[in-house]
């Protein structure tokens, strides 16, 4: 039997630490898969060193960032420069993670060539289009055309079955970010990396002054086009009233940027600094006593860490975090912001450790074997 050939493609920073496990795992499994990686060329600066932590080469650079100012212009250039990759390498199966661009683009691109498309954290879901935007429509057209779809959560499962997806064509795997963190942890206390050293320099004045330390990351195109106001007040308050500091590494985003330049750069206590080397990003979690963010991924790490977090949202298509109590707020709200701070930062801010609804650090693993158990059927 000649080897499935598979194709990763990976889009943004948060899509490369959640593909490199799957990676990894496919690459000691070379007598049974052909593996090509393809890197669209987003977030270069600040994905690259990802790569490099998990030592990932990529077969295919479409340098998406240089030619596209918007998601039209991104989505069309996406789309042609992945039908020559398909093309070329003709692979059996296109795996794609989570709810980006790329994602949506690549697995647009695989249904129309008529070649398989696994979707890695499927069935996540808010049913609201614009929340966020544009990745709950990108998720869900995903499961359109997908034909493994790999669920992080049970309910993220019954999410897929509601919509008429077969139940034998969906694998309840976890998440592939758990693998990720725990791979990174023990990297961390295996020896302490350079970047988690200079961190900790930097850090010191503020932990000196300050008693409580709160991490926040802020991206979501919403955020950036409808609550800058509503976020910039609830941040500023918390930083003038609260013994706190914050640490804010920048996402590269200009409007990010221009954000803080006029709403906030004039706080003390508001560590801004460039985006962290996911290993510095897992030890600033781990010395944190508060997350406030906008993120998906750190929703489904902060369990394994015991960190309470403020989701600044709307609404999360996750909603496992906040059942089990580690997410204490969905909010976009100033006051409800600052309420739930306040109590935190009065609080033990340390949570117990609770089994991580997102999984147990086995996702890609499992991923690996129901390809294996999918390709066996076709065969048989």
């Amino acid at each position: 039997m000649s080897r499935i050939k598979i194709l990763i493609v990976i889009g943004t920073r948060p899509e490369a630490i959640k593909m490199a496990p799957v990676v990894r795992a496919l690459q000691k499994e070379n007598d049974f898969f052909e593996l090509q990686v393809c890197d669209t060329g987003q977030h270069l600066d600040i994905k690259q060193p990802i790569l490099d932590f998990f030592q990932i080469q990529a077969d295919y650079q479409l340098n998406a960032l240089n030619k596209s100012a918007d998601l039209t212009g991104l989505t069309a250039y996406l789309i042609t420069h992945f039908h020559n990759v398909i093309n070329e390498f003709n692979p059996d199966l296109i795996l794609v993670q989570g709810d980006t661009t790329s994602a949506f683009a690549s697995a647009l691109v695989g249904f129309y060539l008529q070649k398989k498309v696994g979707h890695i954290e499927a069935g996540l879901r808010t049913y609201h289009k614009n929340s966020p935007f544009p990745e709950e429509f990108n998720r869900q057209a995903i499961s359109r055309v997908a034909d493994l779809h790999f669920a992080p959560t049970t309910l993220a499962k019954e999410n897929l079955i509601r919509e008429g997806i077969a139940v034998d064509q969906i694998y309840l795997v976890g998440n592939t970010v758990i693998d990720a963190l725990q791979f990174a942890l023990e990297k961390i206390k295996e020896k302490e990396p350079d970047s988690v050293k200079v961190l900790k320099t930097q850090l010191f004045p503020f932990q000196e002054r300050y008693a409580k330390m709160i991490l926040m990351t802020i991206h979501r195109r919403e955020n950036l086009l409808h609550h800058q106001k509503e976020l910039a007040r609830a941040i500023r308050n918390i930083l003038e009233q609260e013994d706190c500091f914050a640490l804010f590494p920048l996402h590269p985003n200009p409007a990010v940027r221009n954000w803080i330049q006029k709403d906030l750069k004039d706080l003390p206590n508001l560590f801004l600094i460039e985006a962290l080397p996911y290993e510095a990003f897992v030890w600033a979690m781990e010395e944190c006593d508060l997350i406030l963010t906008d993120s998906g991924g750190i929703q489904e790490e902060a369990p394994s860490l015991g960190k309470p977090v403020i989701v600044l949202r709307a609404q999360t298509e996750r909603p496992e975090a906040q059942q089990k109590g580690t997410v204490r707020e969905v909010t976009i709200d100033s006051k409800a912001i600052q309420q739930t701070v306040n109590q935190l930062l009065k609080t033990q801010t340390i949570q117990a450790l609770i089994p991580n609804p997102f999984g147990d650090g086995n996702a890609a693993q499992k991923i690996i074997a129901s390809i294996k158990q999918y390709f066996f059927k076709q065969l048989h």
